[in-house]
């Protein structure tokens, strides 16, 4: 759940024009639910063979979407690359329904073709995404993202639609960027295990090249399963510290 004490979003009604169809353009009437359940799924994940992992969820899955999600990747143990499909049937939530539980009516089928290389050595992983976005238009993503071995991780991308948006410059664009930085709080005794703290800065209330903010991501959740983070962090697991594999 999600408590909204206080926010400026209002302001995205200077810079951008009327969106009839919005995919995140009214995310300033989302904030108004001073609570808001943002996820509440049901998910599962299985190994169906080596290497071959699938996942699938239903319900809430993010703050503006409901629906049905799944995604399959194959990643070999002792390689750095791995692609994945991943689509999701995603229905609209009202914004002004209590607590945005209701749908609004609009849904849309979209999915990407996923690639990943993992840059050997390194706690860096190249990401290249391809397919249909939430508003139906079609495109891809690169991203670049570097997992430090205290947990946290730095992140970078760029998004390209056949679709234009407006900018923050009273212009249109095809192309947006963005950075993530992701602190864990592992240490501190009183949050749950698995907490993080997330920082974004991206461009807020486009409706083009956007797509789901799925609750899970395979790739991530076999990290720890992977050649690269057990050689990584080697020291944890074997009793002799000075040895290496």
């Amino acid at each position: 759940m999600r408590l909204n004490l206080r926010d400026n979003l209002e302001k995205l009604n200077q810079y951008r024009g009327i969106s009839l169809l919005p995919v995140r353009g009214d995310v300033d009437s989302f904030t108004r639910n001073r609570v808001l359940i943002d996820r509440n799924y049901f998910m599962g994940l299985a190994t169906l063979a080596k290497d071959l992992h699938v996942a699938s969820a239903i319900g809430y899955l993010e703050e503006m979407y409901m629906g049905l999600s799944g995604e399959i990747l194959y990643r070999p143990f002792d390689q750095n690359w791995a692609v994945g499909i991943e689509t999701a049937l995603a229905f609209k939530r009202d914004p002004y329904s209590f607590s945005a539980l209701a749908p609004n009516g609009d849904h849309i089928l979209s999915g990407f073709l996923n690639g990943y290389y993992e840059v050997p050595n390194t706690g860096t992983t190249i990401k290249a995404s391809a397919g249909r976005f939430l508003a139906g238009d079609v495109g891809g993503t690169v991203g670049i993202s570097n997992q430090f071995k205290n947990g946290v991780i730095l992140s970078a991308s760029l998004s390209a639609s056949n679709y234009a948006d407006r900018d923050v410059y009273g212009g249109k664009t095809n192309v947006y960027t963005g950075i993530q930085l992701s602190l864990p709080l592992g240490s501190l005794s009183f949050m749950p295990e698995g907490s993080r703290m997330v920082t974004t800065a991206t461009p807020l209330g486009r409706d083009t090249a956007q797509r789901l903010d799925n609750p899970t991501n395979l790739y991530e959740r076999t990290e720890s399963l992977s050649y690269r983070h057990i050689t990584r962090h080697w020291s944890q697991f074997s009793p002799d510290r000075n040895r290496q594999p």
